[in-house]
């Protein structure tokens, strides 16, 4: 990987302001005039990050080994979720994302998968391993991660483990759907 994760997407950002998949993009979190936690319910975000405050998140911001990105609308620049991308210091090369949509609206569900599907191609070129975690309890994302060729390497009773199969991820039908294309 040339640079870390962080380099490589600052300089991206500091090229282009959004990183534009179809009708969404994704660019940098501004701490200073915005907030993440806030958008989400209580529930919504406990799935995502337990006992993790807006405070704590603008802290983690700060590390030199994770982005946070704020996924908008291209017409309306209407933020609608987060990714949270954090690099490995252990194991170099690793990136594991996190993040959610605190609008659920059903039109916006392929918009997640076409600029997910990018943002994983795009980390591929630099880091040749991206993981996250699940809560054994939640379903919904468990298929999610699914979909996109997200393997469970092994689980600790609370959290299954997961690494994102490059081959799964090119073989899904996310990655084989016209409507997810963002070319």
């Amino acid at each position: 990987m040339k640079g870390n994760l962080k380099e490589v997407l600052s300089e991206f950002f500091s090229v282009h302001e959004r990183m534009i998949f179809g009708k969404m993009y994704f660019r940098l979190f501004n701490p200073t005039e915005e907030r993440i936690v806030d958008n989400f319910t209580a529930e919504d975000w406990n799935l995502i990050f337990p006992d993790l405050k807006e405070e704590d998140l603008k802290e983690l911001n700060e590390c030199t080994n994770v982005v946070i990105l704020v996924w908008c609308d291209s017409f309306t620049d209407k933020s609608h979720g987060f990714l949270y991308l954090q690099e490995s210091y252990p194991t170099p090369g690793t990136v594991t994302f996190h993040g959610g949509v605190w609008d659920h609206q059903p039109v916006l569900f392929h918009n997640i998968f076409r600029s997910l599907l990018g943002m994983f191609r795009f980390i591929f070129n630099f880091c040749p391993s991206i993981t996250t975690t699940c809560r054994l309890d939640n379903k919904r994302v468990d298929r999610f991660q699914q979909s996109f060729g997200l393997i469970e390497t092994h689980h600790d009773g609370e959290r299954s483990y997961k690494t994102l199969n490059k081959e799964l991820l090119e073989e899904s039908i996310i990655a084989k759907c016209p409507k997810y294309s963002f070319l």
